[in-house]
């Protein structure tokens, strides 16, 4: 987060109930800085074969749990792994949330090295690119994001330097 504020970059979360529910002060921070909180799930349990009460239950719940924890979400929701089915969409559509996948992701969870996920955010860069980034792996309580952490102000800067701006899903 501290580095998105040196940049003056706010970015969409898609955010996990049950790690907010570890780290309630970084999900308050978000907020803070003015960043969109969205909803990932509670879990990252796949849905894409589930019912649609089911789905809507993780989804109704992700929600709740957010709003509780002081961040309501905006109302866009990214399924864990970006499966989806029939049930999915309209689970989603019926709770008013519109769903969303990304168009360049970057494999930064596999722990490459910083200087490969610059790379592969930057190379082939084009308009209105939704940009995949993690803090970790899924529902990992304790997870190495130091080569995202040293990559991000590198993106950041050659992204800027080629004239891209930066917006949050709910605003693009």
């Amino acid at each position: 987060v501290e580095i998105l504020a040196r940049h003056h970059v706010k970015a969409t979360f898609f955010v996990l109930a049950a790690n907010a529910r570890r780290h309630p002060e970084v999900l308050r921070l978000l907020v803070a800085q003015g960043h969109t909180v969205a909803v990932h799930g509670v879990t990252h349990k796949k849905v894409h074969r589930d019912t649609q009460a089911s789905v809507e239950r993780e989804l109704s719940t992700a929600i709740a749990e957010l709003s509780a924890l002081g961040a309501p979400p905006a109302r866009l929701y990214r399924p864990p792994h970006g499966l989806k089915s029939a049930a999915t969409l309209a689970a989603a559509r019926k709770l008013g949330c519109q769903l969303w996948a990304w168009s360049r992701g970057i494999w930064d969870t596999d722990g490459p090295d910083p200087e490969v996920l610059v790379k592969r955010a930057t190379r082939f860069a084009s308009s209105r690119m939704v940009l995949l980034l993690h803090d970790g792996r899924g529902d990992e309580e304790h997870p190495d994001i130091e080569p995202m952490l040293s990559a991000l102000p590198r993106m950041l800067d050659r992204l800027s330097a080629d004239g891209f701006t930066f917006l949050t899903l709910d605003r693009a």
